[in-house]
């Protein structure tokens, strides 16, 4: 099989790369507003499944990627500070939308406000715990590889 050529070096390559990496994250985010906005509008799973599986797919792809190279982030290192962190800021930020979106959606949480505080309640608890365990044991991996890959590049 026949090698193409590339016709940029390796100072456009790079700037490509970070073209590209803007692009995906502009992508990501917008993808999940739109998922978001969709589902507060009342959309149904058939409207907007198409999109969560593309989303879910980015997701997934990236975070193995990530894994098998060894990276956990460009700003934290895995630890228990971190996981708390993130796990605490990402259930807060999906329980105000989770309580929004049935508010706005299901007439029985309009008259009973306190059936909503305790559905909230419950849906918090359950995203931290597996937020927290998923980063933890992502954590846990992307340390044993990046401890991996120093043993590697050290022989």
């Amino acid at each position: 099989m026949k090698k193409v050529k590339k016709a940029v070096d390796e100072r456009q390559e790079l700037e490509m790369l970070k073209v590209e990496h803007f692009g995906f994250w502009i992508m990501f985010w917008l993808l999940f507003a739109s998922i978001i906005i969709q589902t507060g509008m009342g959309a149904s799973y058939k409207q907007v499944g198409f999109e969560w599986g593309v989303f879910m797919i980015g997701c997934i792809c990236t975070s193995i990627s990530y894994l098998r190279r060894g990276l956990w982030d460009y700003y934290t290192k895995p630890c228990i500070k971190t996981y708390l962190l993130y796990s605490i800021a990402f259930t807060i930020i999906f329980g105000i939308l989770f309580g929004v979106i049935k508010y706005a959606t299901v007439d029985y949480y309009k008259i009973n406000v306190q059936y909503l505080i305790i559905s909230i309640g419950i849906f918090s608890v359950a995203i931290f715990v597996l937020i927290f365990i998923t980063m933890y044991i992502s954590g846990q991996y992307t340390i044993k590889k990046q401890k991996q890959l120093e043993n590697k590049y050290e022989e």
